[in-house]
C-alpha cells in the first residue's frame, strides 16, 4: 500500500470496502477495495478469491480491470482505475437527460461486455445500474464480479430453482 496515498470512502458492500486512492509515482487516481475477511480461521473468501480469477482473465475494453493485487496487514486489496460515475448516479441525476443516441451507445456497450464476459464462459449474475461504471469518454466497465460464475452447461432450465444449465446447481439468490 506505499505506492498509494489513501482517500475518501466509495462504498462498502457485503464483500469488501472501496476507497479513493492515488498512485504516488504516476499520480493516476485509482479505487482500492479492501476484502471483508468475516472469519480469518477460514480464510481468504471463495467469492473474492473468484472474482480476482475472473477479472484477471477478462481483458476487455467493457470489462473493469485490475491493476494490482495486494497483500498488507492480514488485508487483501485489488486495484482498479478510479471511475467516478455509474449508472445508477446517472438515470437518477435530475440535471442529466440521456438522448437516444447515448442511451443506445451505453446499451451497446454494456451488450458488448456481456457477450465477451458470456463467450468467456463466465455468467456476471449481479448485472445492474450501480456495476455498470462510465468513465469520463462515455466508455462503459462492468464491474463487480463478486457473484460471478464460470458456467457449466449448454442450456438453462428455467424450471428448476437456481438451474443454471447441465449438472452444476447455481445459486438461486442473486
Amino acid at each position: 500500500m506505499d505506492k498509494y496515498s489513501i482517500g475518501e470512502e466509495l462504498g462498502q458492500g457485503t464483500f469488501g470496502v472501496v476507497v479513493k486512492g492515488r498512485e504516488k509515482r504516476s499520480g493516476k487516481l485509482v479505487a482500492l477495495k479492501k476484502f471483508v475477511l468475516h472469519d480469518r480461521k477460514e480464510g481468504f473468501p471463495i467469492t473474492a478469491f473468484r472474482e480476482i480469477t475472473i477479472l484477471k482473465l477478462l481483458v476487455h475494453v467493457n470489462v473493469i480491470q485490475i491493476l494490482d493485487v495486494i497483500f498488507e496487514g492480514g488485508n487483501f486489496y485489488t486495484v482498479a482505475p478510479y471511475i467516478s460515475c455509474d449508472l445508477n448516479g446517472v438515470i437518477h441525476n435530475p440535471n442529466i437527460n440521456l438522448q437516444l443516441g447515448e442511451i443506445k451507445c451505453i446499451m451497446n456497450q454494456v451488450l458488448l461486455g456481456l457477450e465477451f464476459i458470456h463467450n468467456s464462459g463466465y455468467l456476471h449474475r449481479d448485472i445492474k445500474s450501480a456495476n455498470i461504471l462510465l468513465d469520463w469518454f462515455g466508455t462503459v466497465k462492468i464491474a463487480d464480479f463478486g457473484l460471478a460464475r464460470k458456467y457449466h452447461g449448454e442450456v438453462s432450465n428455467l424450471n428448476v430453482v437456481g438451474g443454471g444449465g447441465g449438472f452444476v446447481e447455481y445459486t438461486a439468490v442473486v
